[in-house]
């Protein structure tokens, strides 16, 4: 298994709002479609450990979730999150496994590549830890609004397994 970079954008048709890449960006498909994937940014040791990490929060903050337990795997059991895994409470945005993730020099290396700069900006508010739960128990809410995400996928999004067992 391998983690995958994926950049999304989302904008309105306000020429305020236009998203503007760097002119010599290789990734033309953020530009064209709204998304690129770059494969490999990790090793699978590395997205493994970042995987174990992110488990051990939602362990150690939703008591009743054990990531070797499917049962568990339900909303009720995990910590208080929005739209279907963002989390933002007890400074999460400040673990370490956050951290070092952001810190890795591959992940800046891409969006440093995408943006022209090395010069960049990140937020430290939160994460989104998505589980392969049903449908019905996410409560999405709002609109979309424009916003650019930079995720770093630690599996791939087809295997329904956000994190390994």
């Amino acid at each position: 298994m391998t983690s995958t970079v994926t950049l999304t954008a989302t904008a309105t048709d306000s020429p305020q709002r236009v998203l503007r890449l760097h002119p010599d960006n290789p990734t033309r498909d953020l530009e064209e479609n709204g998304y690129t994937v770059v494969r490999g940014v990790l090793t699978p040791e590395r997205a493994e450990d970042y995987r174990q990490r992110a488990y051990d929060w939602l362990e150690k903050m939703g008591p009743n979730f054990k990531r070797n337990d499917r049962n568990t795997w339900h909303v009720k059991n995990l910590p208080p999150h929005e739209k279907g895994g963002m989390y933002q409470l007890a400074g999460i945005g400040h673990e370490q496994f956050l951290w070092d993730l952001r810190c890795e020099q591959a992940v800046i290396d891409v969006f440093a590549t995408i943006w022209g700069t090395d010069e960049l900006l990140v937020s430290f508010d939160g994460v989104n830890l998505a589980l392969p739960l049903p449908e019905d128990q996410y409560h999405h809410r709002g609109k979309p609004w424009p916003h650019v995400q930079g995720i770093v996928a630690l599996v791939s999004p087809s295997s329904g397994i956000p994190f390994s067992d």
